[in-house]
């Protein structure tokens, strides 16, 4: 396989070159959010930030008027790019921003008339509320417009512009809201920034289109009704699937501060970004499987469908269970030396029963794909929305009883079971494997190696390393690493994917020495 241009019909270099690039994007998010989240905290504090996290996750719902016009513009962009069809091109590119357009009005009118109502419903007092939202929601409202381009640079396999974009804009983003909050300005000032900087990317997004795509014509004179109900078509699915999404990820969020004081969403808030930073870096992978899906299913071969989704998914597990390990281990000391004691009180806990649901789905996150790829994903959006309704009627019940750590325990049951257990079975029935087989190939190694490397960890935490400062737990991660790495290359790797790593490895070196003697 080393030296091959292709396989399955994928560009092997392209498809390198989008994933680096694309954990790139994800390196950075996460590092902004590692140093600014505890400085903003600081500054503003819990009532404060939980107000800003609230605002994000409640204009996060904008996008579901879109209606998954984004995934059907990123499909047909793909496409009509691949066939040179710039008439077809030119006419999805105008219908999409026909329709956003519209709808984009339509959010902004929703979010300044609705604001106060919002907030009024949700008991939160504070002034800067209604003016936050609809800052943000006026640059949701652009950006529903403007994410066509952004769509059209992802179907012509240019996640390397998108992503390179994405970190300038989130570098910007991050000095910026350090320096107002340095300087004594608030959450307002925070939007602002925010806005501005989303300004650029859209910006930005559009003109590096326009270069790869000098014949663009985009205007309302060339949509059409027929591209319309086309993109609808392919939509519709997309859009069960994110609407369910939304519900799982901000319902919790929006709920919380309807029965508890709003300083519990930061609270939540903060364990889940976490867990949604290391879940990104896993969908990094999966965002070709579904195309490699689809190639193996024109060639005909089940048994490298089969081969395909049980790696993907075995690989994906073993780059998630370290976060897994380190924070159920070490995550109470980690939240006290990054966020104070107090708030590690409720951090840590709620993050040890996030952590449950969100590492069933780490081993599944493939399996979606596969279904997507393949065409066969409607009952996976179904299984989703079922999953989304069961959440918020639990959360009802939960909250007022138990809390926000029942909020936890209700999102990470349901979890597990649709998109850890349901997904599993609706894939195994598609591969013509049975369930248990599929899932024993996909966790069994990994969770085993993952156990013994945790069973060291433990014995360090008791007996040596406590993690009472940051340097304790840099050295519990590199003995960690030190131990599961090899076993998980040895183990996990079937074994032509390690000659395959090896070569390209061997093959780097050598390239990296001959131009060392050269120069």
């Amino acid at each position: 396989m080393s030296g091959a241009v292709k396989s399955g019909g994928i560009h092997i270099g392209r498809y390198v070159s989008n994933v680096a690039w694309s954990w790139a994007g994800v390196a950075v998010t996460v590092v902004v959010g590692f140093f600014l989240s505890p400085y903003t905290i600081h500054k503003v504090g819990d009532s404060e930030f939980g107000i800003w996290t609230l605002a994000l996750a409640m204009v996060d719902y904008y996008w579901l008027i879109d209606l998954g016009f984004r995934s059907a513009t990123l499909k047909y962009s793909a496409q009509y790019h691949a066939a040179g069809d710039e008439t077809a091109l030119n006419e999805l590119l105008s219908t999409g921003l026909l329709y956003s357009a519209i709808s984009g009005v339509i959010l902004f009118g929703a979010s300044f008339v609705l604001a106060p109502w919002i907030g009024a419903r949700l008991h939160i007092q504070q002034p800067v509320f209604v003016p936050l939202i609809r800052l943000v929601g006026f640059s949701w409202a652009v950006g529903l417009v403007f994410n066509r381009y952004s769509a059209c640079l992802e179907g012509f396999q240019r996640f390397d512009i998108t992503s390179r974009v994405w970190i300038l804009t989130t570098a910007l983003r991050a000095i910026s809201i350090a320096l107002l909050l340095y300087f004594g300005f608030g959450i307002f000032q925070m939007g602002i920034a925010l806005v501005a900087c989303q300004f650029l990317g859209y910006f930005l997004n559009f003109a590096e289109l326009q270069k790869l795509f000098p014949a663009q014509r985009a205007g309302w004179g060339n949509a059409t009704v027929a591209m319309f109900q086309r993109m609808a078509r392919y939509g519709f699915h997309s859009f069960t699937a994110l609407i369910s999404n939304r519900l799982l990820n901000q319902g919790v969020l929006l709920l919380l501060p309807y029965f508890l004081p709003v300083r519990f969403v930061t609270y939540y808030g903060v364990p889940w970004s976490l867990l949604d930073y290391a879940m990104d870096g896993v969908s990094r992978i999966g965002m070709v499987t579904a195309p490699s899906a689809a190639a193996l299913e024109v060639q005909g071969s089940e048994r490298s469908l089969l081969s395909l989704a049980v790696h993907a998914n075995r690989y994906c597990l073993t780059i998630y269970l370290p976060v897994t390990v380190l924070l159920t281990i070490y995550g109470r000391p980690f939240f006290t030396l990054w966020l104070g004691s107090g708030r590690a009180d409720y951090c840590a806990p709620l993050l040890a029963v996030l952590l449950i649901g969100s590492t069933a789905m780490a081993g599944q996150f493939n399996s979606v794909s596969v279904l997507t790829g393949l065409g066969l994903h409607k009952t996976y959006a179904r299984s989703l929305f079922v999953e989304a309704v069961l959440c918020i009627g639990g959360l009802f019940l939960a909250v007022p009883r138990y809390g926000v750590m029942g909020a936890a325990a209700v999102v990470s049951a349901l979890m597990f079971l649709n998109r850890g257990i349901v997904t599993a079975f609706l894939t195994a029935r598609v591969l013509r494997i049975p369930t248990l087989q599929y899932l024993r190939r996909i966790y069994a190694v990994p969770c085993g190696v993952a156990g013994v490397s945790a069973a060291l960890l433990l014995w360090c935490r008791w007996h040596w390393l406590p993690g009472r400062t940051w340097p304790e737990l840099i050295a519990a991660g590199g003995i960690f690493a030190a131990s599961y790495g090899p076993l998980a290359f040895f183990l996990c790797l079937s074994a032509h994917h390690r000659a395959f790593l090896v070569e390209k490895v061997r093959t780097s070196l050598a390239r990296f020495g001959s131009s060392s003697l050269t120069g």
